[in-house]
């Protein structure tokens, strides 16, 4: 016979039982009292599912502690910052109260007596200043009415000649022709310094057109003359035998709608003689000699990885060594910044973002950007002892001596030499790129200071590249541009490198240009590398001579058309609106230029508003703006291709030449 287990006898089956709100060991008990199978299985899955339960309430409270440290370490962290900031604000408070202890010690009575005479002398100069003042504004006004005074001495004397012409008959004077390629067409083989007006008035200059005294007329066709009536001193008259009103201006412009700020254009003075002072060039800001000392021929691979990620690593070698201020200062003062463009005798041309992308190999896609407007020395001093690890009295000490919230080029490099040697890399790369932007697109008239907001853009350096850098290099250059074409501006800030390579570039005619050995076509240079100083021979007066007989023809329309492997067209470049950086907005309309990009130009409509622009918009959207500007247009026939009536507007609303007549020959 088997052997039979042992069954004890117990309560019988637990079905009756809620085994969920049992503690384990009354489970136990339970299986003790009844030994049935039914039951070991209904307490296992009690047991998995609370097991289950507890496994998850773990990993929760796992969680929570974690979490927990975090914050604390967070804590630990902000509180360890907010006790060094505590002590450095105690250390300042301490030495400024040594300080003034130190003074008010050294401070005796005749010292003080001392002050109080200077503070004396102080009032009285003060009330001399307000003299000048009052001087000034009163020449100003004696000023403002001898222009008037000249304007209408102009409007005499051609109301004399006007009637004179039309008793003599001579009528082809005031011709003008309807085909604005045909003046073109008709050229002479000699540059433009050597050309003879005698030789060429007819044929080589459209400005030749122009009927006695350089006054145009309305275009009515070839061989005839428009008739205009315009109201002279009351009486109606013929506008081929009268003087433009008193609101239009000698020379142009004759529609003063478009040239707004053309009263107090070096342009009107010029006209009259008159010269911005003794030094007849320009002061131009340049730092191309000092960068390239500057520069070193390595940097360190973190350093260079920043650089590149940012986009302004080409700047380290497009500087030429020196500039030609009486080059640069012939075509300033073809520049409005109305239009954002020199206005030629031929028409308008401009330096684009497509010159910009080329030249300096620059990202002209991207944000603009908008610094904090209360950038005090205070915030300047803090920027430089946060982002350049200075200590806080070498900060006060450096920013105080500027008189402002700037730093000095040289401080900068000194901190870059300072922070690369102590591997402090993060450091010398804002010290580094504040002194390449510095000496390059945010130039000013400063001459040696770089402005500290321009400390904020490098706050992230892994995320400098999401700027336009060429767009600021742009918006700052316009600006300067605009500055510098007003009669009393006498220097020019802005990236000047740039405006002469383009010069060179387009204008191969004028100035003297040299070529380096570097290639870049194909070597993936910017083009401003192709072109070297090269002393000029001409001044600023002579240039303008130079600069008033120029035609279509002596000018290289596309020239960046053997670069497009190293830098592709941008349609972007086509962009019509404003362009902004920091507090400067400044009108881009490329349909005024629409021939340095192969279209064919015509009359462009009334530059846009920037006050009531919404740029940032704009720009997002700039593919409406495209089909805008290429819409009107075709491709061209010829290079200096226009359609036909734009340079009779184009006379009307401009001054083509900058010299009289009378003065030219």
């Amino acid at each position: 016979m088997g052997h039979q287990p042992k069954i004890e006898t117990g309560s019988g089956s637990s079905d009756h039982l809620d085994l969920e709100d049992m503690s384990i060991q009354e489970l136990v008990s339970v299986l003790r009292t009844a030994f049935l199978t039914e039951d070991f299985d209904r307490v296992e899955e009690v047991l998995v599912r609370r097991d289950k339960r507890l496994q998850t309430e773990i990993l929760r409270l796992q969680e929570m502690v974690e979490l927990e440290k975090l914050t604390r370490f967070q804590a630990e962290e902000d509180l360890r910052n907010r006790e060094e900031l505590c002590e450095k604000g105690k250390r300042a408070q301490n030495n400024y109260e040594k300080l003034l202890k130190e003074v008010k010690k050294n401070t005796n009575l005749a010292d003080r007596d001392i002050i109080g005479e200077l503070r004396k002398k102080n009032n009285e100069l003060e009330l001399e200043v307000c003299e000048l003042r009052k001087l000034k504004e009163k020449w100003v006004d004696e000023t403002n009415a001898l222009a008037q005074l000249r304007i209408r001495v102009g409007v005499l004397e051609n109301n004399n000649n006007a009637f004179e012409d039309k008793d003599e008959g001579n009528v082809g004077d005031y011709e003008i022709r309807n085909d604005a390629l045909e003046c073109a067409t008709l050229q002479t083989n000699e540059p433009p310094s050597k050309r003879s007006k005698n030789a060429t008035c007819a044929s080589s200059s459209v400005v030749k057109t122009r009927g006695r005294d350089d006054w145009i007329p309305s275009c009515g066709g070839v061989g005839r003359r428009a008739r205009q009536t315009m109201n002279v001193e009351g009486e109606n008259v013929d506008a081929t035998a009268s003087a433009p009103q008193s609101s239009q201006f000698p020379g142009g412009p004759y529609d003063t709608s478009l040239l707004v700020k053309y009263e107090h254009h070096v342009a009107r003075h010029l006209w009259y003689g008159e010269e911005r002072g003794l030094k007849k060039e320009l002061k131009v800001v340049a730092h191309g000699s000092k960068l390239i000392a500057w520069v070193p021929d390595f940097l360190p691979p973190t350093i260079e990885r920043w650089l590149s990620d940012s986009g302004l690593s080409s700047l380290q070698r497009t500087s030429l060594s020196r500039i030609d201020p009486n080059l640069i200062s012939a075509f300033v003062e073809r520049w409005h910044p109305e239009t954002s463009s020199f206005h030629m005798p031929f028409g308008e041309m401009t330096i684009t973002l497509d010159d910009v992308s080329c030249l300096l190999h620059l990202p002209i896609k991207g944000e603009f950007w908008d610094p904090p407007s209360n950038i005090t020395e205070e915030y300047a001093i803090a920027l430089a002892v946060d982002m350049l690890g200075v200590p806080f009295e070498e900060a006060a000490l450096e920013v105080r001596a500027c008189r402002g919230a700037y730093y000095k080029l040289e401080w900068m490099h000194t901190l870059f030499t300072r922070h690369r040697a102590a591997s402090r890399f993060d450091c010398a790369a804002r010290a580094y790129m504040m002194m390449l932007v510095g000496c390059t697109i945010f130039a000013d008239k400063t001459f040696t200071l770089v402005e500290a907001r321009y400390l904020l853009l490098f706050r992230d350096l892994a995320g400098c590249s999401r700027y336009s850098w060429g767009a600021a290099a742009l918006v700052t250059l316009y600006k300067h541009l605009g500055d510098a074409s007003m009669f009393t501006c006498k220097q020019l800030g802005g990236y000047a490198t740039l405006l002469q390579c383009w010069i060179h570039e387009y204008f191969p005619m004028v100035g003297r240009r040299r070529e380096t050995r570097i290639t870049t076509s194909g070597g993936g240079l910017p083009r401003a590398m192709r072109w070297a100083y090269k002393q000029g021979e001409l001044k600023v007066d002579e240039l303008r001579l130079v600069l008033d007989v120029l035609t279509p023809t002596d000018v290289i329309w596309r020239p960046f058309e053997n670069h497009r492997v190293e830098r592709p067209f941008d349609d972007i470049c086509l962009y019509r609106g404003c362009l902004k950086w920091c507090d400067t907005v400044v009108p881009y309309l490329p349909d005024r230029c629409i021939r340095q990009f192969g279209f064919r130009q015509y009359i462009p409509p009334p530059p846009p508003d920037c006050n009531t622009h919404d740029v940032d918009v704009k720009w997002i959207t700039y593919h409406s703006s495209v089909l805008d500007v290429i819409r009107l247009t075709d491709v061209a026939n010829i290079p200096y291709d226009a359609s036909v009536g734009y340079l009779e507007w184009y006379y009307r609303v401009s001054h083509p030449r900058l010299i009289p007549p009378s003065q030219n020959e």
